[in-house]
């Protein structure tokens, strides 16, 4: 994504078994989806690290063949909207290439990523919620 964990004013990742939506509130970052709650400090932030220093290189640069990537109708949608009101989006594929990396949409740009953003973004709202 290009920015920093402490410039993203909101993230919101999109999944068919429930979503995850993160807002910035001053310091903190608080859970708006699946439910309204704070979050642990330390455990939202290493998650949103996690998501904004994920790595790919550019496979194609103006891709129409959405379906040979799976990326016609794909399986996660993740975007973050910077403190400075920038919206980045990805949309990642339901095909895997060879080695297990994962097809990602960037407009019209199909990026190849790593294959550890499965573990990345299945993370619940329980993982990075305030268990006090």
């Amino acid at each position: 994504f290009k920015i920093d964990e402490k410039d993203v004013k909101e993230l919101q990742i999109t999944r068919p078994d429930g979503n995850l939506h993160l807002v910035r509130q001053g310091d903190a970052l608080v859970l708006k989806a699946p439910v309204e709650d704070g979050t642990d400090g330390f455990s939202a932030t290493s998650f949103l690290n996690s998501i904004v220093n994920q790595s790919a290189k550019v496979l194609e640069e103006k891709n129409q063949k959405w379906a040979d990537y799976g990326l016609e109708a794909p399986r996660l949608k993740v975007e973050v909207v910077s403190t400075k009101g920038v919206k980045s989006s990805y949309q990642i594929g339901t095909e895997k290439a060879f080695d297990g990396s994962n097809y990602l949409r960037d407009g019209d740009r199909i990026l190849i990523g790593s294959t550890d953003i499965d573990s990345v973004l299945s993370k619940k709202g329980s993982d990075i919620r305030d268990k006090k």
